[in-house]
């Protein structure tokens, strides 16, 4: 449009210039004033279509910032789903399990109350154990993910103990050990009360640090520590949800024998941590936990966990608040005993819970003054952010000479008949799901018998070319196959060569297989 203009105005001038000697137009020449407004409309049409042009280019920055804005909040969604659905994950696993262990415990109550033995305390567990799969199916439905994993897992325990150690028991029997259990949980309860307010000044006083450390303004300070108020009121609500069932005697299962004269234990440890989410970050791990005997007489032992504390990498520290333990043995001589611990922990801003799985050196009583650990990875996990490898001990750390002051009487139990060894041999297999492996694989090892014996597990050991890796004890599943996995992380992971399996039913039965592994690093 300039160029049109400057143009006409050119002509024009030019035509003005050429014309004017000839007498016939001197006095009707073309007015300059009338080309010089023509020449100026010109120039204001041009400045008006770049005015549109300029508005036309702000639309679609506008668009443009929109869709940008648009992308942003999908992948701020993308994060919350994905972290939502990991943990829905977790809990339908948990929720599956427990109702995979229910229907164990239904068998084997069924085919006992076939052989006429008693079932009324195994049946009372399970109706328990069914009672807290509801709850967590609700919870699961509400979406409380978390809280549905935690009461999915109670009733996976209570289901493997009423198909375990109470079939033969009566219901009185079961009312008599809890009634008898009542005054210790009391103790208990009061010493976590304790606990719990000096966690709260502990998580205070680190939130308090914190601040000052990082110089926040006081706008900022104040949002802190309302969220900080906010979380430590979950936790609260959480702990006397906990205390309730330690009042009424839930906490801890059915406890019978109870130890007379109370014990303290120490385990250490050392190992590392691997972060759930991303493999590569792998930290140090070293820590201390507590525990006090409750019953140590049966083949399964109970212990309380008093406190102690997780260091995790060089900066975050987790204490442990309560918890509890058992450990049991996977061997007629009690040579392979195991101990699961589950426990609540605290980083100073949230409470998780911690499990751990450890395989012991030795047979354990309640004169063993120290004994080898293993925490077997990756059973063993901080929820939803670490999992753990170490190796340590578990020793005597004090013992209180004056008895608790309660009445013990004798009782007449129908003890859980020992694992027996098969008189024979039947077909056992073993094999890997590939024929080699790197550093951060997942290992997945199954099988199969040809014929199930109760009360038989399958032992599995992994060997590297220069050590015993871990043991592990598997339950055949009902159409005679079975399945362990692990992952391929962790310090004794470090030798290129050949692995081993050894698979181990009863004690004439007996195969293996080899895997090829290399660490990438």
């Amino acid at each position: 449009m300039k160029l049109i203009g400057i143009f006409l105005l050119f002509v024009l001038i030019s035509g003005v210039m050429s014309f004017s000697s000839f007498d016939t137009f001197s006095d009707s020449s073309i007015p300059l004033k009338n080309i010089a407004a023509f020449a100026e409309s010109g120039s204001s049409n041009d400045k008006d279509d770049d005015k549109d042009s300029e508005r036309d280019d702000d639309k679609d920055s506008e668009r443009d910032d929109d869709k940008d804005s648009e992308r942003d909040d999908d992948k701020d969604s993308e994060r919350d789903d994905n972290s939502i659905n990991k943990s829905q994950r977790e809990a339908r696993k948990s929720i599956d399990d427990a109702q995979n262990e229910i229907r164990k415990a239904s068998i084997k109550i069924e085919e006992s109350a076939n052989r006429d033995k008693s079932t009324d305390a195994s049946k009372t567990l399970l109706e328990e154990a069914k009672s807290k799969l509801g709850e967590a199916r609700h919870n699961f439905e509400l979406e409380n993910f978390e809280l549905a994993e935690d009461l999915a897992e109670e009733s996976k325990d209570l289901a493997a103990e009423s198909r375990m150690k109470f079939l033969g028991k009566t219901l009185d029997e079961l009312n008599d050990d809890r009634q008898k259990d009542t005054q210790k949980q009391e103790e208990k309860a009061n010493k976590l009360l304790e606990k719990q307010a000096r966690l709260e000044a502990k998580l205070a006083e680190k939130q308090l640090k914190l601040i000052q450390k990082e110089k926040l303004t006081e706008k900022r300070a104040l949002k802190l520590i309302e969220e900080f108020e906010k979380k430590t009121q979950k936790v609260n609500e959480r702990l006397e949800k906990l205390l309730q069932k330690l009042d009424e005697g839930k906490y801890y299962g059915p406890i019978t024998d109870v130890d007379p004269t109370p014990t303290s234990y120490t385990i250490s440890l050392q190992g590392v941590a691997s972060q759930i989410s991303d493999s590569s970050n792998i930290v140090s791990l070293d820590g201390t936990l507590f525990l006090e005997n409750l019953s140590t007489k049966n083949k399964f032992k109970k212990f309380s966990v008093t406190g102690g504390e997780l260091f995790v990498g060089d900066e975050t520290i987790y204490d442990v608040v309560f918890g509890k333990a058992r450990l049991s043995s996977s061997g007629s001589g009690g040579e392979k005993d195991s101990m699961i611990i589950i426990a609540q922990v605290s980083d100073g801003t949230d409470v998780r819970t911690l499990k751990m799985n450890l395989d012991l050196s030795d047979s354990f009583d309640s004169e063993t003054e120290s004994l080898e650990i293993d925490v077997l990875h990756p059973r063993s996990k901080i929820a939803s952010q670490w999992f753990l490898s170490a190796q340590g001990t578990i020793s005597l750390t004090e013992s209180v000479d004056d008895p608790i002051d309660e009445t013990i009487e004798p009782e007449i139990i129908d003890e859980q008949p020992e694992p027996k060894d098969i008189p024979h041999t039947t077909s056992l297999s073993v094999v890997s799901d590939a024929d080699s492996y790197t550093l951060g694989d997942t290992v997945i090892v199954s099988g199969t018998v040809s014929e199930i014996f109760e009360d038989t597990p399958i032992i599995l050991q992994l060997i590297s070319p220069v050590d015993l890796i871990e043991i592990a004890q598997i339950d055949v599943e009902a159409d005679g196959q079975y399945t362990y996995t692990v992952i391929a992380q962790g310090q004794q992971w470090v030798n290129d060569g050949t692995y081993t399996v050894k698979a181990f039913y009863g004690a004439n039965n007996f195969a293996e297989t080899t895997f090829e592994f290399t660490n990438s690093n």
